[in-house]
């Protein structure tokens, strides 16, 4: 794990900037950054146990932290009215991080791409994230190999941030732009061939909306840990 001083160092900014596209404040994105910061810190100080992306981890603790300012307020957000309550019953940052609330249904678009899969994924996904459990407990529920449950498991969550990314890109892309949709998804997940990655190369190089957006899809994707 990196020094935590040099992560705020460098994330501090990105996380800030990712949070005022969501639709904060200034204030309102330091507060849930520092925040964001401090259960870190809380978590690295209770368990020695390393943390596969940091990153990750803090992108998405900054965005419920943002969540929960705006339930505080009764604000509108992309939340559903059961999370809104949920996550504004949580008192400190950690509770907020600790909450039963996971990035998989944080959003309308989280379901969105949740329904968009298939029936086996969406189980062993909400198995994993509503249920609490492992591959080994999910083996034995459904008489498979762990290791199987873990390849399953890694593909859902690899479909799921396929579909996020395209239902994030539906909602704010471009006008005119809606045939690039599934080509800048592609290229925000590394997936694009050679040739497809310098046909949108020349595309973004004209247009600063999908640059943007391209940017924003990629800060989606590593708060989802890909």
């Amino acid at each position: 794990m990196k020094n935590t001083t040099e992560l705020f160092a460098s994330l501090q900014p990105k996380l800030c900037a990712y949070l005022r596209r969501l639709g904060a404040t200034e204030q309102d994105a330091e507060d849930a950054v520092a925040d964001a910061f401090e259960v870190l810190l809380e978590r690295a100080s209770a368990s020695s146990e390393e943390r596969i992306n940091d990153s990750a981890f803090l992108y998405t603790v900054s965005r419920r932290n943002l969540y929960a300012i705006w339930a505080a307020r009764s604000r509108t957000t992309m939340l559903e009215p059961a999370s809104l309550e949920a996550v504004s019953e949580a008192v400190t940052p950690l509770e907020v991080a600790e909450s039963p609330l996971v990035t998989l249904l944080e959003s309308e678009l989280s379901a969105q791409a949740l329904r968009a899969l298939t029936a086996p994924d969406q189980q062993v996904l909400r198995k994993v994230y509503f249920e609490g459990k492992g591959p080994r407990e999910i083996a034995v529920d459904q008489s498979r190999v762990p290791g199987a449950v873990r390849t399953h498991l890694h593909r859902a969550r690899s479909r799921f941030r396929e579909q996020y990314l395209n239902a994030y890109a539906r909602r704010n892309g471009r006008p005119g732009c809606e045939d690039r949709t599934a080509l800048l998804c592609k290229c925000a997940l590394d997936t694009a061939t050679t040739r497809q990655a310098t046909e949108m190369s020349l595309h973004l190089s004209e247009c600063m909306d999908c640059r943007d957006l391209i940017s924003d899809l990629r800060d989606e994707r590593t708060s989802l840990g890909g």
